[in-house]
């Protein structure tokens, strides 16, 4: 078990320790995650507009006259599907 120094008291640790013992500072490799709040509301929006968009098609589809709710399901479920796959692929683009 080599010895490192810590980066703040510049006391000898263990290079297997999770901390420094004198000073408390953590010396294993933490993950941030960099993902900000607008990709994973994009995401969840995403989530949301895609079953209203099954449900305007499947009711334009069912009614006469139906044709400009059901193009609205549509777009909706393309625009949500869409921004799901994006947000997704952006998360884990920004992910360490």
């Amino acid at each position: 078990m080599p010895l490192i120094t810590c980066p703040d008291c510049s006391s000898p640790v263990s290079d297997s320790a999770p901390s420094c013992p004198k000073c408390g500072r953590p010396l294993a490799a933490m993950t941030i995650e960099r993902t900000g709040k607008s990709i994973k509301g994009i995401q969840a929006l995403g989530c949301l507009s895609f079953p209203v968009g099954v449900f305007c098609l499947l009711a334009g589809m069912s009614s006469d006259g139906g044709q400009v709710v059901a193009t609205l399901g549509i777009l909706l479920m393309f625009a949500g599907g869409g921004g799901f796959i994006w947000a997704s692929v952006m998360k884990w683009w920004r992910h360490d």
